[in-house]
């Protein structure tokens, strides 16, 4: 859908049928083993949220963010599992963003000194009813805070993530 790529979801369920277990795991084609499709290329299996559309007939739909922490995540469970398929096994390696967590720190003004940013924390970044039923999410983990600590946050990333890119070192114990 959309040209991005099915992979191993539970597609075609309308929006209050999608569930934990239709989020993709492995990321691989069902169809060409040998392709998988890790952060924004895979097709998510549906909305995260109820569907909506305007007085104009725009269809207002939201899906799972898929940038980020989810495709550094994504992108190591593809990893690993070509890494078993190399090994002549079949993919070991599963993760869903149906229990899988989420971090984003959006900048509000670029300074350091005087801006700030948003701090998001979403767990599992696509609800899942079946183990939170009442909002999809846990609550005592899902938070969001706005604040100077959060510029500093997002400057602290980016350093790290482009000492991890260059890798120099001791890079590998930067997290994703």
């Amino acid at each position: 859908p959309l040209g991005f790529t099915l992979v191993d979801g539970g597609y075609g369920k309308p929006w209050g049928e999608i569930n934990d277990k239709d989020w993709p795991s492995t990321y691989q084609s069902p169809v060409y083993k040998n392709i998988f499709a890790a952060g924004i290329a895979f097709a998510p299996p549906g909305s995260i949220s109820k569907p909506f559309v305007n007085k104009n007939g725009t269809n207002i739909t939201s899906v799972a963010p898929r940038t980020g922490m989810a495709s550094g995540i994504t992108g190591k469970i593809v990893a690993y599992n070509i890494l078993d398929m190399i090994q002549g096994k079949e993919p070991t390696h599963r993760e869903a963003l149906s229990g899988m967590p989420g971090a984003c720190i959006a900048s509000i003004d670029k300074s350091t000194w005087n801006g700030s940013a948003a701090t998001i924390i979403m767990y599992p970044v696509a609800p899942n009813f079946r183990r939170y039923p009442e909002y999809g999410r846990d609550l005592n983990i899902t938070s969001m805070e706005i604040g100077l600590a959060g510029a500093w946050m997002k400057r602290l990333l980016h350093t790290g993530f482009i000492y991890k890119m260059k890798g120099l070192p001791g890079w590998t114990m930067i997290p994703e």
